[in-house]
């Protein structure tokens, strides 16, 4: 059963899933944040809840905070149980990276975003995190509606 704000973000799977995406983007010189803002990127139509870009390795700076990846999301006045999907999301992103995915790096982003909202929803399912999956089954259809639509027009 989906729990309201507080009581998801006290769910002891919401923060073991928590403490492994900050504890894997520490360890890969990503910096992980929950921002309070309404949004981490873009402006209108493309603003952002979440993003994730890898970091810039050079030979002998990996640790170095200057060339450090971010995996950020926001937070402000989103409910808890959808910017942990998005987090899901971003964090799928980052997981593809480290494997060296060959999906992060196609040509076609659609397929990218398919992809990663599928590996999205096995995460969730695999932390047993308490939401409602229908409900951001829907978001996810509309959000790759969009992506199809977007494509689309860039290819016409």
């Amino acid at each position: 059963m989906p729990k309201s704000g507080q009581a998801l973000l006290e769910n002891a799977r919401v923060q073991e899933f928590l403490f492994l995406v900050r504890s894997q983007c520490r360890k890969c010189n990503v910096k992980f944040v929950l921002a309070d803002a309404h949004e981490v990127g873009g402006r209108g139509k493309n603003s952002l809840w979440g993003y994730f870009q890898e970091p810039t390795v050079r030979t002998g700076d990996f640790r170095n905070p200057k060339f450090a990846g971010v995996l950020k999301i926001a937070t402000k006045n989103i409910p808890v149980s959808e910017w942990i999907v998005t987090l899901a999301h971003e964090y799928a992103h980052f997981l593809q990276w480290f494997r060296d995915d060959p999906i992060y790096n196609c040509d076609s982003y659609l397929e990218m975003e398919i992809a990663t909202e599928r590996e999205a929803f096995e995460i969730l399912k695999q932390f047993q995190i308490p939401i409602n999956y229908e409900a951001a089954k829907r978001k996810s259809k509309k959000y790759l509606a969009k992506v199809r639509k977007e494509e689309k027009e860039a290819t016409q």
